[in-house]
C-alpha cells in the first residue's frame, strides 16, 4: 500500500513473510509482536552484488551497440531510447565505484551520491538525449566511459571479450577517440 499525504509525501507499506522478504534496501518495522524482523536487520543494504555489476557493464556496452545500429538507420526516437538504457545501466556502474553503499538506488541517487563534476557531466548527457542531439550524447557517454574504463576493466575478472566489446563501443562513438 502507498500512503500519500496532502503535501504529496508518501510512504510505501509492504506486508512480507520470512519467505517473501527481499534482503535489500532499508526498512522500518511498524509492528512485529513476535520479534521476527530483527534477524533481517543485518541484511539491510543498498549495495549491488558483483554479478549485477558485470551485467550492468555488459548492458552499457550492449545498448551502445544497439544505439549505433539505430542511429545508423536514422531512427532518432529509438536511438534516444537506447541511450536512456545506456544511462540506466551506466548509473549503476558509476555508483558501484563512487557510492557502492547506495548503488541499488540507481539514477534516483546520482545527484546526491556522485562527485559534483560527474553529476554535471551526466546532466549534460541527459540534456543531449533528444532526437536532434543524440549523437552528441553518445559522444559524451563515450568520453565519460573512456575516463572510467581503466577502473571498470580492472573489475571484469579477466573477461577479455567484455573488455574488447566495451572498448569498441567507446571508440566508435567518439570521433576524437583512439
Amino acid at each position: 500500500m502507498i500512503a500519500v499525504y496532502n503535501d504529496l509525501l508518501h510512504i510505501d507499506l509492504f506486508t512480507v513473510t520470512s519467505k517473501t522478504f527481499t534482503e535489500k534496501d532499508f526498512f522500518r518495522v511498524l509492528y512485529d509482536p513476535f520479534q521476527l524482523m530483527p534477524s533481517f536487520e543485518s541484511t539491510q543494504s543498498l549495495k549491488r552484488d558483483h554479478a549485477d555489476f558485470i551485467n550492468d557493464i555488459h548492458d552499457t556496452a550492449w545498448f551502445l551497440f544497439q544505439y549505433k545500429k539505430s542511429a545508423d538507420r536514422g531512427n532518432d526516437i529509438w536511438s534516444v531510447r537506447m541511450l536512456m538504457n545506456v544511462m540506466h545501466h551506466l548509473s549503476y556502474v558509476l555508483l558501484q565505484k563512487y557510492a557502492p553503499h547506495r548503488a541499488q538506488l540507481g539514477q534516483k541517487t546520482i545527484e546526491t551520491s556522485l562527485p559534483k563534476l560527474l553529476v554535471e557531466e551526466i546532466k549534460e548527457i541527459f540534456t543531449c538525449i533528444t532526437p536532434r542531439k543524440h549523437a552528441q550524447a553518445a559522444m559524451l557517454i563515450s568520453r565519460l566511459l573512456e575516463k572510467e574504463r581503466e577502473w571498470i576493466t580492472s573489475h571484469l575478472d579477466d573477461n577479455s571479450q567484455l573488455q574488447y566489446f566495451l572498448k569498441e563501443m567507446i571508440d566508435c562513438h567518439d570521433p576524437n577517440g583512439k
